[in-house]
C-alpha cells in the first residue's frame, strides 16, 4: 500500500510541476496562469489523438515538440521531475501526515522560485508573498515543539533580507523585466 502513496504522490508532483512552470515563467509578466484544459497535464498528454503537443519527455533529445515544432526547454522536465521527487520524498520521509502538507509547500514554492530565478534572476515577491501566509496559517495549526523555534526562524530568515537589503543598497526584487 505505501509504494502506491508513493506513486500517487510522484503523480501528483509531476502535475503540479507543470503548473509551477507555468507559473515561474508568466508571474512576473503579469500574465494569467490557469490550465487551459487538460493538455497541459504531463499525464494526459501521453495518450495519443489529443490535439496537443505531443509529450515532451520523449522530445528532448530532438529538442522541439513533436506537434508544433516549437524549441523545448529542458527546464520543463526537469521542474516537473524535481516536484515530483520532493512530493514523493514528502511521502517517504516525513513521519507526520500533518507535517507532509509543509513539506509540499516547500516544496511548490522551491519549483515556483527556481523557474523564475532561472529565467529572469529575480525571485519574484508575488510568489513569497503567497506562500507567507499559507507557512504562518499551517504552522500555527500544526505548531511545532518547541513554539519559539518557528519566531526564531522567522527572525533570523528576516534578518538575512535585511542584511541584502542593506549590503545591496536596496537592490533586492520589485525589478521589472
Amino acid at each position: 500500500m505505501e509504494h502506491n502513496v508513493v506513486f500517487f504522490f510522484f503523480i501528483t508532483g509531476l502535475v503540479f510541476g507543470s503548473f509551477y512552470n507555468v507559473v515561474g515563467l508568466r508571474v512576473l509578466m503579469e500574465k494569467c496562469f490557469p490550465l487551459q484544459d487538460l493538455h497541459a497535464l504531463p499525464v494526459i498528454i501521453f495518450f495519443p489523438g489529443r490535439n496537443s503537443c505531443l509529450c515532451y519527455l520523449f522530445s528532448i533529445k530532438r529538442e522541439k515538440c513533436k506537434h508544433c515544432g516549437k524549441a523545448i526547454s529542458p527546464l520543463y522536465p526537469i521542474i516537473e521531475l524535481f516536484t515530483a521527487v520532493g512530493f514523493a520524498f514528502c511521502c517517504l520521509f516525513i513521519n507526520s501526515p500533518l507535517e507532509i502538507g509543509i513539506g509540499l509547500l516547500l516544496v511548490s514554492m522551491l519549483a515556483i522560485v527556481f523557474v523564475s530565478d532561472h529565467t529572469y534572476m529575480i525571485i519574484p515577491n508575488q510568489v513569497l508573498l503567497f506562500f507567507l501566509p499559507l507557512f504562518i496559517i499551517y504552522r500555527i495549526i500544526v505548531p511545532t515543539n518547541p513554539w519559539w523555534l518557528s519566531v526564531l526562524g522567522g527572525i533570523a530568515g528576516f534578518g538575512l533580507i535585511a542584511i541584502i537589503i542593506l549590503l545591496s543598497k536596496g537592490g533586492m526584487g520589485g525589478q521589472e523585466i
